[in-house]
């Protein structure tokens, strides 16, 4: 049971990683720019 829910813990911060990562990338561009 644990280690399902570490799974789904780490498979949840892994998307929300990446989200945050898709939505920063953009501003960090015009920021350099």
């Amino acid at each position: 049971m644990l280690n399902e829910q570490l799974k789904r813990w780490r498979q949840a911060s892994l998307i929300v990683f990446a989200t945050t990562v898709i939505l920063i990338l953009p501003n960090l561009n015009s920021l350099i720019r």
